[in-house]
């Protein structure tokens, strides 16, 4: 195929790689560790294999031949292929054409083969403004667009996914002369990184569960997983008693009838459940006491631009903790993961949401909410903090539609999601560098909001802490252990997305020594732009 020079993308490469060079030496010589204190509660979570992405169930990695670091692969029998070198599975191809169009009103059409996977239309205007941008499917239809990067108020991007064929519309204003950049990416099936980009796909084996497997590194109680039979049997309960103070659903997956008996059984007893992304379905059957109204249309699955919880109510258990933002945030404050690292486009992030109504009615407590859409929410019993928690969108597994040579994460927690989820578990995480405390993020059950302090010193914060009580970390909330590696990891020697470099676990989810994401807005931050 022929290869074109795209400026935006080997710039953006050139900044990168020289933000993670920066921001490698600053933490090289850090130490960092984290604790999770959890007052003696033991938490089980669900395990399910149906989460776990491979590189190797690619439709365009060949059969019997698993891609690694490099571009090289290995085949079973013990050779050594290059990726792409045989028959495949699924093609895909990129083509993209540029024209110059006179200022003013801008008008154009654009040509949309059958198969296309994504169409991205960018409009630049040197030295000046694209407003009014819009682009228009085949029905007339707006698709919503999004901003150039680094606040280049010059540029704009419009992406549709499984664009409909057939003729599109552009439509823009500006003062002088604009380019139009039309890429098209088709595929059979997901798209091959080889014959698009010329990148081998690197190998990965990753699963959000692995948040899990890190905290109960980290952990002074057990952090065990449970599979979808035991929930049907006597595992959860003791001589009427919970076994696991916590339990964890991230998923439906294997849950049946005598699955959401032992739940029943489980929450009356005194559990705690915590219903994270698909498992939030799981309130439509559930009933007990705070969930008997929720039926089946009450829970809906939406696809959003970023997983988000706006303007969250401050005095709600699950958020206490989190630092406020003026109103000029960006929605990133806001998110409890990350999607790029997941696989996820824009527009595609998956969030679970209940009926607000009918949990309000029956003595809920609601954190947020949008349209009347419970994002984040609590069913209380008598004990503190002891109940169902409903969190719309926190631990969803990788998705592998979209391209992604470099591999995937199993997750992205930022900040925020960590301070979620140890608020909903009632324990507390902090993190330490060089020997000194410098962020909490949870509390304990039983234990006063004073009790959550951070011991450092917060001139080191440079604002984008979006959930402790005093910051202090220097890093933002985009921070990810790296659990790629092989199973993925908690803390031990896990890898990146080639499984080539050191995995830190919990701690470097908060410390910022895990993601990329973490690297590239620290350096943003660094220059004055907050982070954004």
């Amino acid at each position: 195929m022929e290869r074109r020079f795209m400026p935006d993308i080997v710039e953006f490469q050139v900044r990168a790689y020289g933000a993670v060079c920066a921001a490698t030496v600053d933490h090289a010589v850090d130490g960092v560790d984290a604790t999770v204190e959890t007052g003696g509660r033991s938490t089980a979570y669900l395990a399910a294999d149906d989460l776990r992405r491979r590189a190797s169930d690619l439709p365009h990695v060949e059969d019997g031949v698993t891609p690694v670091a490099g571009g090289a692969t290995v085949g079973l029998a013990g050779g050594t292929t290059v990726a792409g070198s045989g028959p495949r599975r699924s093609g895909s191809t990129l083509g993209t054409d540029s024209r110059q169009l006179a200022a003013g009103d801008v008008e154009a059409t654009v040509d949309v083969p059958p198969g296309t996977h994504t169409l991205t239309v960018a409009l630049r205007a040197a030295g000046s403004q694209v407003t009014g941008a819009t682009l228009y499917d085949t029905a007339g239809t707006a698709v919503e667009a999004t901003a150039g990067p680094d606040g280049d108020t010059d540029r704009t991007v419009l992406t549709a996914l499984d664009p409909d064929p057939g003729e599109w519309q552009i439509e823009a204003d500006t003062a002088v002369p604009v380019e139009v950049q039309v890429t098209r990416l088709v595929a059979d099936e997901v798209p091959d990184p080889r014959s698009t980009l010329g990148y081998a796909q690197r190998d990965y084996t990753v699963t959000p569960l692995a948040a899990f497997e890190a905290l109960n590194s980290a952990a002074d109680a057990p952090v065990e997983a449970v599979t979808a039979e035991e929930l049907g049997s006597d595992t959860l309960l003791t001589d009427g008693r919970p076994a696991y103070d916590n339990l964890v659903l991230t998923h439906d997956h294997g849950v049946d009838e005598a699955a959401l008996a032992g739940l029943a059984a489980y929450v009356e007893a005194g559990g705690n459940l915590v219903l994270t992304d698909s498992g939030v379905g799981l309130a439509a059957d559930l009933g007990v006491a705070g969930l008997d109204r929720v039926g089946e249309g009450d829970v809906t699955r939406d696809e959003l631009a970023a997983a988000a919880y706006p303007d969250p109510d401050q005095s709600h258990p699950l958020v206490a903790g989190r630092r406020t933002f003026d109103a000029m945030s960006s929605i990133e404050r806001r998110e409890p993961w990350r999607h790029p690292p997941l696989g996820y486009a824009r527009n595609e992030v998956p969030m679970y949401t209940v009926t607000g109504g009918r949990l309000r009615t029956a003595g809920a407590t609601v954190a947020a909410a949008v349209d009347n859409r419970a994002r984040l929410a609590t069913v209380p019993a008598d004990s503190e903090r002891v109940g169902v928690h409903l969190l719309g969108s926190l631990l969803p597994p990788a998705t592998q539609r979209n391209l992604h040579p470099f591999g995937l994460r199993g997750q992205s927690l930022t900040r925020l999601g960590y301070l979620l989820l140890c608020n909903a578990l009632g324990y507390r995480l902090s993190f330490s560098r060089n020997g000194e405390r410098v962020t909490t993020l949870g509390s304990l059950v039983g234990t006063s909001e004073s009790d959550d302090t951070d011991d450092g010193d917060d001139s080191t914060d440079n604002g984008d802490g979006d959930d402790t009580n005093g910051g202090g970390s220097g890093s933002t909330d985009t921070d990810t252990p790296n659990d790629s590696s092989g199973e993925g990891a908690g803390g031990g020697s896990g890898g990146g997305a080639d499984g080539d470099g050191p995995g830190f676990g919990v701690a470097a989810g908060v410390a910022g020594l895990g993601g990329l994401g973490y690297l590239l807005s620290r350096r943003t931050g660094d220059s004055g732009s907050g982070g954004e």
